[in-house]
């Protein structure tokens, strides 16, 4: 089986189209900036940077199937077997858009989370495989984790929920992802269970949700949440501990908002 990189780290080409090293790098792309590229503009799978038949086994599954979501032409270059395991897999949003997929399915090796998604997404495909099956039951087995990606991505989904259950059994961070994505289900979290915590998901929670900012103490986000926060919301450059961000991060800043100063 091949083995996929990381969808967040960026491959470099050479002029030659090979996967090179530093000194011969002229460009460097992120795998989702290759899927972005030819989702916008199938045409480039002719340029080195976004041919699939060379790099296409750097890209992971969510990679791959965000491509094949817009442009299924290109499944002749990917290898379904090799990626069979490989739990970046978004079934449910690639065959709720491409249904002709489905017999490419391994079930064996599909999530829990993407099971139940395809009952929303997908219904009949993943009846006709289990037809006595209920999603109500599959997220009985649901982590903290399972249930905030669940309901980020699917909010209809608290109906297979009882919030006071789960509500205090989901981890801090796993909450402050939801509400990245799902800023209304704030009504089921109490705030003060975040207080004196460092907790990773700061940065995700509000760049994309700046009015939770009085529930987070600044001082306790390290340089990659306050660099992540600032990108998006710069309002925020007072109440953040600036002497955290190396050189590059300014840098990155500075270009997104060249009229403020750090």
């Amino acid at each position: 089986m091949k083995k996929a990189i990381s969808h967040c780290l960026p491959l470099t080409f050479s002029a030659q189209g090979q996967n090179s090293s530093v000194g011969d790098e002229v460009k460097s792309l992120f795998p989702w900036e290759v899927a972005e590229g030819l989702i916008k503009n199938p045409a480039l799978i002719d340029t080195p940077e976004y041919d699939l038949r060379q790099i296409g086994n750097l890209l992971s599954a969510y990679d791959w199937f965000q491509i094949l979501i817009e442009q299924p032409q290109f499944e002749k270059y990917f290898d379904w077997f090799a990626y069979r395991d490989d739990f970046s897999a978004c079934w449910s949003q690639l065959l709720a858009s491409q249904p002709q997929f489905a017999s490419r399915i391994c079930w064996w090796y599909v999530t829990r989370l993407e099971l139940v998604a395809m009952y929303y997404r997908c219904p009949d495909i993943v009846r006709a495989q289990f037809p006595t099956g209920d999603a109500k039951e599959l997220v009985k087995f649901f982590t903290s984790t399972e249930i905030s990606g669940l309901l980020s991505m699917l909010p209809q989904a608290e109906e297979l929920f009882d919030w006071k259950e789960i509500a205090p059994a989901m981890k801090e961070d796993d909450w402050l992802f939801l509400l990245s994505r799902q800023p209304q289900f704030e009504v089921h979290f109490d705030w003060s269970r975040v207080v004196g915590k460092r907790l990773w998901n700061w940065g995700i929670l509000l760049a994309a949700q700046p009015q939770f900012a009085d529930h987070c103490n600044f001082l306790l986000l390290d340089r990659t949440q306050i660099r992540k926060i600032l990108l998006h919301q710069i309002q925020f450059r007072d109440r953040a501990d600036l002497s955290k961000l190396t050189a590059s991060d300014r840098e990155k800043i500075r270009k997104r908002y060249p009229e403020m100063e750090l």
